[in-house]
């Protein structure tokens, strides 16, 4: 078995470079600058961002576990009745053309082999199939690159136009675009998601544009799950077996913070192939790791489209890192990889906060973002007619 410190852990493999895009500026100088970050004792979270993940992680169990009228009360949303529904239901490809998202080449055989990237083991100790989609292989996965960015127009010999020189026109407004990215690889035969490389357009214009953009400068469709659904939802006659979210070789920093705490927190001075270390969504270890930026991402996901997915939570969080090289050599920076494992949520783990919103000897209950409430069914009789549930509030 390979195994490898801690204190040599990188979120970023030497070859990563070679998986960047490299049409856009600055790409492979983050690329190199997040290969030179290896762990040490600054990189682990302290107790503020610890808290504030585990905060975070509580509050989108709760809402993972509510039907979607109460999930939508305790996002205090405004619709009648309220709903947390994402706006993007549905299929929102001809949005994604609408507000400028375009998908670029990936080179499968490279990319998309999970074999080749010495995660075989992984996958199929899940259930899946480890190989890209394309001949010979034939496999099961198959990579997507999405960017807010016409890669055509950035190579164009005669009249390149960079990031900051592409316009276009939604809802009657002139935008810019932010040169955001999100490559991902999708296994819908065995209902995963892969995350690989994400970059969101509001960090994209940080490094793309000469100032920040302000949100009305943003595109309307944005946000990673609302990408990720479109992709899922397309030419898949079973949309509801999404059963795994992989992050492959993490690069955020929050995250990978929050990774070395929970190992070390519980004794683990190594990180070791799959199945590596595991962390129950009932326990703050997995909670701060479904909060983090990673985790929460296919959280929202399966928050947004409870009437498609059906009632689902992150159950448990593996975090591990690649099988042991052929040569027997021992790479320098390991890769940190995770894998959410999403279930159904069990009918006595289903809450209905909204239903409870008058608590008889308390008053209103509050509903504000640092708000926690837990429901659940203790005892059913009578096929159902008398019920006997637990609501617990906690600020």
């Amino acid at each position: 078995m390979v195994e490898a410190k801690l204190s040599a852990l990188s979120v970023l493999s030497p070859d990563a470079p070679n998986k960047i895009n490299e049409t856009q500026p600055n790409y492979r100088e983050r690329a190199n600058d997040l290969i030179a970050r290896a762990w040490d004792s600054s990189k682990v979270a302290d107790d503020d961002m610890w808290n504030t993940y585990v905060r975070k992680g509580q509050r989108l169990k709760c809402l993972m576990q509510a039907l979607d009228k109460g999930a939508g009360w305790l996002l205090e949303d405004t619709r009648r009745p309220p709903s947390a529904a994402s706006k993007w239901s549905g299929d929102p490809i001809d949005a994604l053309h609408k507000w400028y998202w375009h998908e670029s080449a990936v080179n499968q055989d490279r990319d998309c082999d999970w074999e080749k990237q010495r995660l075989k083991t992984a996958f199929e100790g899940i259930g899946l199939n480890a190989k890209q989609s394309n001949p010979p292989t034939n496999g099961d996965n198959t990579c997507y690159r999405i960017e807010h960015v016409d890669e055509a127009k950035t190579k164009d010999k005669d009249n390149p136009k960079q990031i900051p020189e592409q316009k276009y026109t939604a809802d009657g407004k002139e935008y810019t675009a932010t040169g955001a990215l999100y490559w991902f690889a999708l296994n819908q035969k065995g209902g995963a998601i892969i995350g690989q490389n994400l970059e969101n357009p509001v960090s994209a214009t940080n490094w793309n544009w000469e100032l920040p953009a302000t949100p009305a400068q943003l595109p309307d469709l944005r946000f990673c799950s609302d990408i990720y659904w479109a992709y899922w939802c397309r030419n898949n006659p079973n949309v509801e077996n999404l059963r795994i979210y992989g992050a492959h070789n993490v690069v955020n920093e929050e995250t990978a913070a929050l990774a070395v705490r929970a190992l070390t927190k519980n004794g683990h001075e190594r990180i070791t192939p799959w199945p590596g270390i595991s962390f129950d969504i009932s326990g703050p270890d997995g909670q701060a790791l479904i909060g983090s930026p990673i985790g929460s991402t296919i959280a929202h996901m399966l928050i947004g489209h409870k009437a498609e997915l059906g009632i689902k939570w992150i159950r448990k969080v593996e975090v591990f890192t690649n099988d042991a090289r052929p040569d027997g050599i021992v790479p320098k920076y390991m890769e940190i990889h995770m894998f959410f494992h999403i279930e159904d949520v069990p009918a006595e783990e289903l809450v209905d906060p909204e239903s409870e919103k008058e608590d008889k000897e308390g008053g209103m209950v509050e509903r504000g973002v640092g708000m926690r409430v837990h429901s659940r069914m203790v005892h059913v009789r009578n096929q159902g007619r008398n019920v006997l549930r637990e609501h617990i509030f906690r600020a």
